[in-house]
């Protein structure tokens, strides 16, 4: 609950400062103008953000799942599928530079 509280917290303070600077620039009731949207918006990013937390949470573990490895798909594969394509197409494999472990 704490860093709900912290981080709406924050981000509406910084967010209502660059809107009112934006809005009505900086002048002699620019502070007090700032403190009168944050103290309105964060009495409602908090709850919002509170509330929302676990159906955020469902969707960011869900959205950064490992993907299932693909079988027979590996580096193995992919140099016999392209000696198979090189033997078919009649043409001789290049002499390798570079060693290749199989």
């Amino acid at each position: 609950m704490l860093p709900t509280i912290l981080t709406t917290g924050v981000v509406s303070l910084v967010a209502t400062a660059v809107m009112r600077m934006l809005w009505m620039g900086v002048g002699h009731d620019f502070f007090g103008a700032w403190m009168e949207a944050w103290l309105t918006v964060w009495p409602i990013a908090f709850p919002a953000a509170y509330i929302s937390k676990p159906l955020i949470n469902k969707l960011a573990r869900r959205l950064s799942r490992p993907l299932p490895a693909a079988t027979g798909f590996g580096v193995s594969a992919v140099m016999q599928a392209s000696d198979q394509a090189t033997a078919q197409s009649g043409l001789q494999r290049k002499i390798n530079v570079l060693p290749i472990h199989r």
